[in-house]
């Protein structure tokens, strides 16, 4: 018995160790990715400058320089934001904001968004939405991010001139809406599915791979459905495409009380816990 219990407080002390390596790794994540945004920012804000002449007439080969200098630098800009954001959800520091929120207003900003990058590839885009009236308690700015970053995907591994949409349904029950980005794609195995949400990894990876990217997408926005509540799923098949839905509750988020004795030190163990994950609590 008393070997058992040693083993198990060596358990105890490996996990805790482990934890902590974990946070601390998110940590400097967190500060790495900041401190490369804060100057990014500020060449960016110059480029700007510089293209509305605030330092004198550019020639139009310098104009074409500038708007390659602004293209490259936010599509640095946004690796960074996604680098950073995982690193703030895996150290419990993104916050969340429950409303109510309209998914049609979501459907019609996200057709917006993607028109441009659509049209260079010559898509077609569907929107189908059974009920344009629905909404749901939730986070809509989490909301619009996960469809973007679908959308994202679905316009990178759909061929020129194929089809991506997305369709709004409700479930039978009516508690869930469900909200699913397709695409008729180069699709994906089913061992490549789990995979994928890994950070870092990609259906196509490799040194000569044909798709950019750092493979963060589907790890940050099923990280961001579990932070609202929702659920991130995916079917799909090789050279047919993929459809990947998120399931959000009409409800909201689920709310879980617990109840506990003040004796017992497992109480003061949660305590540490809520605080450290930012979570409001009573005890």
């Amino acid at each position: 018995q008393q070997k058992m219990v040693g083993q198990n407080q060596d358990l105890d002390l490996a996990l805790i160790r482990e934890q902590k390596v974990s946070r601390q790794k998110e940590e400097f994540l967190a500060s790495f990715s900041h401190e490369l945004r804060t100057p990014l920012n500020a060449v960016l804000g110059l480029c700007e400058a510089l293209q509305e002449d605030v330092y004198g007439p550019l020639t139009e080969m310098q104009r074409r320089s500038l708007q390659t200098i602004e293209s490259s630098g936010r599509h640095l800009l946004d690796l960074i934001v996604d680098i950073l954001d995982v690193a703030r959800i895996g150290a419990g520091r993104l916050m969340t904001s429950t409303q109510p929120c309209s998914i049609s207003q979501i459907a019609a900003v996200a057709e917006r968004q993607i028109q441009d990058e659509a049209a260079a590839k010559n898509l077609s885009v569907e929107f189908t939405l059974e009920d344009e009236s629905v909404s749901v308690n939730s986070d809509p700015a989490q909301i619009q991010r996960i469809v973007r970053n679908l959308f994202s995907n679905a316009i990178k591994f759909t061929p020129d001139g194929g089809k991506i949409g997305l369709t709004v349904t409700q479930s039978g029950c009516g508690q869930i809406v469900n909200v699913t980005v397709w695409d008729e794609g180069i699709g994906m195995q089913s061992d490549e599915v789990n995979e994928l949400y890994q950070p870092f990894v990609q259906s196509d990876g490799g040194l000569a791979r044909q798709y950019n990217g750092l493979g963060l997408g589907l790890t940050l926005s099923t990280r961001l459905a579990h932070l609202i509540g929702a659920s991130l799923l995916v079917e799909s098949e090789p050279g047919k495409g993929s459809k990947f839905t998120l399931a959000i509750p009409v409800s909201g988020p689920r709310q879980v009380i617990l109840f506990g004795d003040l004796n017992c030190p497992f109480s003061y163990a949660l305590n540490e816990w809520f605080e450290q994950a930012g979570v409001s609590h009573l005890i």
